[in-house]
């Protein structure tokens, strides 16, 4: 499903993601962004330097990707896209909540299927602690990626093999 009309800065930011331009998808948003963490309600990052340092990561391990979706209206918009994510197959969903001057001024991701969002807090969370503290965080987010994914790959083989 398409809108007929989509907004500059929606068709902006979809552009820019496509190239994996950053400096183009920061010209969308606005100085007080809030983009909500797929993985945890208690992750968010809040303003451009945050977006930056964000987008510059998932950029690095944003395989190929489609959008396949984008509606709404001129103060929330829904883009959908289907990719792989350190090597996971996703289906994202974003949902773009619009300021008056048609900048975006908040994103919430909801990423599908459950491997996949495992590989997804698997691959950041080390980058991202890397960033901001120490070696030990790092090492013990690398460790904790890897088993989970792990597990939740087990899961889901073994849950669609009971479910056939």
């Amino acid at each position: 499903m398409a809108d007929p009309e989509p907004l500059p800065s929606v068709s902006a930011f979809r552009q820019a993601a496509e190239r994996r331009d950053l400096e183009g998808i920061l010209a969308t948003l606005t100085p007080d962004v809030v983009i909500h963490s797929p993985v945890s309600t208690r992750l968010r990052f809040e303003g451009i330097e945050q977006a930056r340092e964000l987008f510059g990561i998932v950029f690095a391990e944003l395989g190929e990707f489609t959008y396949t979706d984008d509606f709404g209206d001129e103060e929330s918009r829904i883009l959908v896209y289907r990719g792989r994510f350190v090597g996971e197959e996703i289906e994202e969903t974003q949902v773009l909540r619009l300021a008056a001057d048609g900048r975006i001024r908040e994103l919430t991701f909801f990423i599908r299927p459950l491997p996949g969002l495992a590989g997804i807090a698997g691959g950041l969370a080390p980058r991202l602690a890397r960033r901001r503290h120490g070696v030990l965080l790092v090492l013990v987010m690398s460790l904790a990626g890897r088993v989970l994914k792990l597990l939740v790959s087990l899961g889901d083989r073994i849950g669609a093999r009971l479910l056939r």
